[in-house]
């Protein structure tokens, strides 16, 4: 959540500080409409998100950081620059997910 992006800083400033090996992240799966300008992955948003990810990066030099890639978008799909296997898993589920009803 946008709300919530300085408190990423500081859980990645704890986790390396107590020696844990990784911070993985995940996107908001936004359900309400009122979250929606929240959501990282807004147009908006997407550059905020980006230069957040530029000044995290020091942090790789001590620990792993999953999830913390860079968007990008394309014509109507956001794409994540590096995309794990669980965000590609992720992405096919919401693909399909409008069949479902």
């Amino acid at each position: 959540m946008k709300n919530n992006l300085e408190g990423i800083r500081e859980v990645i400033e704890f986790a390396i500080k107590h020696k844990v090996n990784r911070v993985k992240g995940h996107h908001l799966w936004v359900n309400w409409q009122e979250l929606e300008t929240e959501n990282m992955r807004h147009p908006d948003n997407i550059g905020i998100w980006n230069q957040f990810i530029n000044s995290i990066a020091l942090y790789r030099r001590h620990i792993k950081l999953e999830n913390f890639d860079k968007l990008v978008l394309e014509g109507e799909n956001l794409q994540s620059i590096e995309k794990s296997d669980f965000l590609k898993n992720q992405e096919i589920f919401i693909h399909f997910l409008p069949l479902i009803e």
